[in-house]
């Protein structure tokens, strides 16, 4: 009887969910070297590795799996994480293959299967697909990340009276049933938003907020779960569960010196004129965090580069020129962007549709 005892330093299963833009493919391009399986094109704005390949059937990502195998087969560093991007467009796919593959004209969706049998069949070929990331995982010693959308559900408990909203994987249920077992960590990410109330009974109760973080642990509202006895509340930061992907000292990945990352030193502007040279990777990686999730932003409202820059110094946020030419995003600093444009997102956009010409 073999008998083990402390923590085993083994690659970890993670779930990532959230809704639309929040930052969980950014959070995601921090893991230990990355790769993406980018099925729903989600990565375009972010410089991540990626699969190259234009998902549109379940057998692409089998296919892609079976490449991957092989990649690091011969290779053990080819990557150290691989990224589902995400799972919930992945599952819709892999319910019209379950369609086509029934080969009957009378079944056109997943719901046509007899006695609820197309959800039975769903969740049995998506825990087959859980198993071949446990082997890729078991037998390279990679992380596996799925990235998923959350939906709202009405829920009503059996034991009391109302009901009450609560975020969950947009997955069907006992798909999202099993990704919830199967996996080491679930996080929920989410905005982090404050009633305050008024002390004016004339006046409503102020709803503040905006700051992104990551929950860690179930509630009423969400579901979450982890192995590592992380703080229930953390903020949407790499940096904030770096700890839980360290495998080993000789197995964390470690940035070859040839990148170009350490070609020449990154040069940052700051917004009351003066330039700070800072080569430290941590920098780089924090400043490339809030630029790749402002770029989300801007991609999901169709706002271009042009347009944020004139509304800028038009409430006269930046200068008009900047060394003799007009400025770009790439000047400004991170805490600029974080707090002059991401944490006040809504009212930036609501600015620029009322002055639009």
């Amino acid at each position: 009887m073999n008998i083990s005892k402390g923590r085993e330093l083994v690659p970890i299963k993670i779930v990532v969910y959230g809704s639309e833009g929040i930052g969980k493919t950014t959070l995601a391009s921090h893991f230990p070297k990355p790769l993406f399986l980018d099925i729903e094109n989600g990565t375009k704005q972010l410089d991540v590795i990626r699969v190259d390949q234009n998902f549109k059937e379940w057998k692409q990502i089998e296919n892609t799996l079976k490449e991957v195998d092989q990649a690091l087969t011969n290779d053990k560093n080819f990557c150290k994480t691989l990224v589902i991007d995400t799972i919930d467009v992945a599952e819709i796919l892999l319910s019209e293959q379950i369609v086509k593959d029934a080969n009957n004209k009378k079944i056109t969706s997943i719901s046509d299967f007899p006695w609820g049998g197309g959800q039975t069949k769903l969740r049995e070929r998506m825990n087959e697909f859980l198993k071949e990331l446990d082997n890729l995982r078991e037998k390279h010693n990679i992380h596996i990340a799925l990235l998923a959308h959350s939906h709202i559900k009405k829920f009503e408990k059996p034991d009391e009276t109302g009901s009450f909203d609560r975020y969950e994987l947009k997955l069907t249920t006992k798909v999202a049933e099993r990704i919830k077992e199967w996996c080491d960590v679930l996080l929920f990410v989410n905005y982090k938003t404050e009633i305050i109330s008024s002390q004016n009974k004339m006046e409503k109760n102020k709803l503040i907020g905006g700051q992104r973080v990551m929950y860690t642990t179930h509630h009423n509202a969400w579901d979450a779960k982890n192995r590592f006895s992380l703080p229930e509340e953390l903020p949407l930061d790499y940096k904030s569960i770096e700890e839980i992907f360290k495998l080993s000292d000789d197995s964390i990945y470690v940035v070859d010196e040839k990148d170009p990352v350490f070609d020449e030193p990154s040069i940052t502007y700051k917004t009351d004129g003066s330039v700070e040279i800072n080569g430290d990777p941590d920098f780089t990686e924090i400043e490339f965090s809030v630029l790749d999730h402002l770029k989300e932003l801007m991609q999901q409202n169709n706002v271009t580069e042009d347009q944020v820059i004139d509304a800028l110094i038009k409430i006269e946020k930046i200068p008009n020129e900047k060394d003799g030419r007009k400025p770009r995003i790439s000047d400004l600093n991170e805490d600029f962007i974080q707090k002059i444009l991401i944490d006040t997102w809504d009212s930036f956009i609501n600015f620029l549709h009322k002055n639009a010409a």
